[in-house]
């Protein structure tokens, strides 16, 4: 669209362990992922993981990322794994839902940089900050949400894509 992204329609998320949006095309250098009122079923601390992909989704070594806790001094870092950890803390339960976007961009060929932001909207828990780098496809035409133990229990999300 013209000055703006292209959304695809919501996915909801809940019952489900994973959940793939596709038909990004060919061309597109900027992904934004809408999470809206995400929760999930484990105590599993790293219940949410982010993966890209052309015709199958990249599970292989290419990202790497690290997160902070807004205001606590407390990070986390990593070297090549095989997905993008988003959210540190374990937002289980329905209750304690959260929040937030993921921003990809195209900065070379098969070279992205991922950024997101993500925040609890019950308690009183600080903001995650992550960001990282994905070195693979140089399309991606498609984005997964895996919940690592169990399935999300409420929540949706959906993809904006130039």
């Amino acid at each position: 669209a013209a000055g703006g992204y292209t959304w695809t329609s919501a996915v909801t998320m809940t019952g489900n362990n994973v959940l793939e949006i596709t038909g990004i095309p060919d061309g597109t250098t900027q992904i934004f992922v809408s999470v809206e009122e995400c929760s999930w079923i484990t105590s599993h601390n790293n219940a949410m993981q982010f993966n890209v992909g052309t015709s199958s989704i990249d599970t292989t070594n290419s990202y790497t990322w690290g997160i902070s806790y807004s205001g606590t001094g407390i990070s986390q870092a990593t070297s090549a794994t095989s997905y993008f950890r988003c959210c540190p803390a374990t937002y289980q339960s329905g209750t304690n839902k959260m929040g937030g976007f993921i921003l990809i961009t195209k900065t070379a060929s098969s070279s992205w940089v991922l950024s997101s932001t993500l925040n609890e909207l019950a308690n009183g828990n600080p903001v995650a900050n992550s960001s990282g780098r994905y070195f693979g496809a140089d399309e991606i035409n498609k984005v997964r949400f895996t919940c690592n133990s169990g399935n999300y229990d409420s929540g949706r999300f959906r993809v904006g894509y130039a």
